[in-house]
């Protein structure tokens, strides 16, 4: 008797796939999957400026693990701390160097996800989306419900 297979599983297999090949792409610009998240969080600031604790929110760790991140990029160049007015705030922007591997590593990502999404039409991938957004939106009120 053939067992279906349910969405969890189907999710999980994909994200393994994907994260896989995202970590082969970024190792060839000398980024981890983590470097990336810190450096993704930076294009959906308002300002292109980030704190320690926006990287902390945005990648859902904890703030040695941000603070880590965050000084771990400082010393490869891609990101430098900046003066703030509140001096308890660690404001943080991307260097040239960050700017030239986010580039870098954007083209992979996107080779990544037409791969991922050859099988389907125009309209099959934009119902795609718009699923996965749906998703996500119940998800993350779920999530923050139980905060």
């Amino acid at each position: 008797m053939k067992r279906e297979i349910d969405c969890g599983e189907y999710i999980h297999w994909i994200s393994d796939v994907l994260e896989k090949r995202t970590e082969l792409l970024l190792a060839k610009v000398g980024l981890t999957l983590s470097q990336m998240m810190v450096i993704e969080s930076f294009r959906h600031s308002k300002d292109g400026y980030q704190t320690v604790q926006g990287i902390q929110n945005a990648l859902h760790v904890a703030q040695p693990t941000a603070s880590g991140l965050v000084k771990r990029m400082e010393r490869k160049g891609l990101l430098k701390r900046i003066d703030s007015k509140d001096k308890r705030e660690k404001v943080i922007t991307l260097t040239e160097e960050g700017y030239a591997a986010i580039t870098n590593a954007r083209k992979g990502m996107i080779s990544t996800e037409s791969i991922l999404l050859a099988s389907l039409s125009e309209e099959e991938s934009k119902q795609f989306h718009y699923l996965l957004d749906k998703v996500w939106n119940s998800l993350d009120k779920d999530n923050s419900r139980k905060k």
